[in-house]
């Protein structure tokens, strides 16, 4: 990869290929997509007020890392933006794997990484995104944001999926909205027996909240506190009935609360009832859909989810064993069914709805997420796989894989190919979260392709121990 952009400090690793127009590489009569890896622009203008510097400082730390996951938003990618980072060993390697004819990234400095503000204001690069689109692609972000919707304006909805309306994506991400289109989903569907909703109250005065916190604690329930909206582990709290037993206690653990996380302090809050997840493994699952610019709805996959307390840390693709059939295929009519309240009202483009299961095996949908989440990237690697191999492949997610020692990207990545190669796993181990190697606490995510469930989590376990003993010589 080699090759210069003269935007406003914009830099690009262009594969040096025959058949571009205007930058933009040609492959099968059309171009790749363009996506953008927007998520601290799109996360930014979801964060509540009054959000301390440091907190906001620590989402964008998190947001930049996610935005190295650009090059997943689709399995066919053209050009790409992501954050500045010497990223063009892994990126070969992706491409080595994954057969993208047209991936041309394009890494973007500073704190906020690539946006569509930056973009808007770089005309160079703005006219090879917008050459790409004439040319056929797609223009793809993290998430709907509203540089995003000032840019596209102009861009037909076809290549550039937009909501009706500027209010609809922060609608659909709000977990304030999700109670009533979870309803509708469910009615629609005839209420079937394998879904059960969970019952929520949406506080908007102190005294509601602290009212029907106490009543939870009367009643000794276990309840989850919520913000209408939160990101990296913020704005979800789970409240035992010792917290809530008076009132007094009730004002002491929001006090407290409030001050360990700032995304509590607004109001309206939602009191949810806390679901007890099954002991079995992968109880907690994704459904990932499509919402086209004609509002129809495509289911992209089905998820089982690792979870790290309320973050997400992986997860393998369905394989019609790791989560039950009938399971399964309820949920995935579900996703599509909340999809279709969603299109009714306007809202375009990607999201997903984290379940877990009860012990009774019900599935309980939590929340919708309106943007590309962390199951994005190993869906859009099956599909890359499944059409290179000619066959089914299940692939299994690690997000964080804590590295024990630092390391530059060139450095990190000889290991982690000196690795994977002893460990016979070089064409089946993808590195997806890759510029965190010389982090304050180093880490790469990687997602690993298998024949079915249980052969992804021994693989996986395998390349763990693999990476973890590389680094540590």
């Amino acid at each position: 990869m080699s090759g210069v952009h003269k935007g406003k400090d914009v830099r690009t690793g262009a594969h040096p290929r025959e058949g571009k127009v205007n930058g933009a590489h040609v492959g099968a009569g059309r171009v790749g997509d363009v996506h953008v890896g927007n998520v601290v622009e799109f996360h930014d203008a979801m964060l509540p007020e009054g959000v301390p510097d440091d907190v906001r400082a620590d989402v964008a730390a998190g947001d930049l890392g996610y935005a190295c996951l650009a090059p997943f938003h689709s399995p066919d990618p053209g050009l790409v933006l992501v954050p500045e980072f010497d990223g063009e060993p892994w990126w070969e390697r992706q491409v080595a794997l994954l057969g993208w004819d047209r991936f041309e990234p394009v890494t973007v400095p500073g704190p906020l990484g690539p946006g569509f503000a930056a973009l808007g204001a770089d005309p160079v690069l703005s006219a090879r995104v917008r050459a790409a689109v004439d040319a056929g692609a797609r223009l793809i972000p993290w998430g709907e944001s509203a540089p995003y919707r000032e840019y596209a304006r102009d861009l037909p909805e076809a290549a550039a999926v937009r909501s009706t309306d500027a209010a609809l994506p922060a609608f659909a991400e709000s977990k304030a909205s999700s109670p009533e289109l979870f309803a509708k989903a469910h009615n629609a569907l005839d209420s079937p027996d394998g879904i059960h909703l969970t019952g929520e109250r949406l506080c908007e005065s102190e005294p509601d909240l602290v009212a029907t916190l106490v009543d939870a604690g009367a009643r000794g329930r276990t309840v989850v506190l919520k913000a209408p909206f939160g990101v990296g582990g913020y704005g979800t709290a789970v409240l035992s009935p010792h917290r809530t037993s008076t009132r007094r206690a009730v004002l002491e653990t929001l006090a407290r609360l409030r001050e360990d996380d700032t995304f509590h302090n607004g109001l309206p809050t939602i009191v949810q009832d806390y679901q007890w997840r099954s002991d079995l493994p992968w109880s907690d699952v994704s459904g990932d859909c499509t919402i086209d610019h004609l509002g129809r709805v495509r289911l992209e996959g089905v998820t089982a989810m690792a979870m790290n307390g309320t973050q997400f840390a992986g997860g393998v693709t369905d394989d019609g064993v790791v989560i039950a059939p009938a399971r399964s295929a309820l949920l995935s009519a579900f996703c599509v069914a909340v999809g279709e309240q969603l299109a009714l009202v306007g809202y375009r483009g990607w999201f997903d709805i984290d379940f877990l299961v009860r012990p009774t095996g019900e599935l309980v949908p939590l929340e919708i997420n309106a943007r590309r989440t962390g199951t994005t990237a190993p869906l859009s690697v099956q599909t890359c796989l499944r059409a290179r191999r000619g066959r089914d492949v299940t692939v299994i997610s690690r997000d964080v894989i804590a590295l024990p020692s630092r390391h530059a990207s060139r450095p990190a990545f000889a290991r982690f190919a000196r690795a994977v190669e002893l460990a016979g796993l070089a064409a089946d181990v993808v590195p997806t979260l890759v510029a965190g190697t010389d982090a304050a606490l180093p880490h790469l995510g990687v997602v690993v392709a298998a024949d079915d469930a249980a052969d992804a989590v021994r693989k996986l376990a395998h390349c763990v121990d693999a990476l973890v003993t590389e680094f540590r010589s």
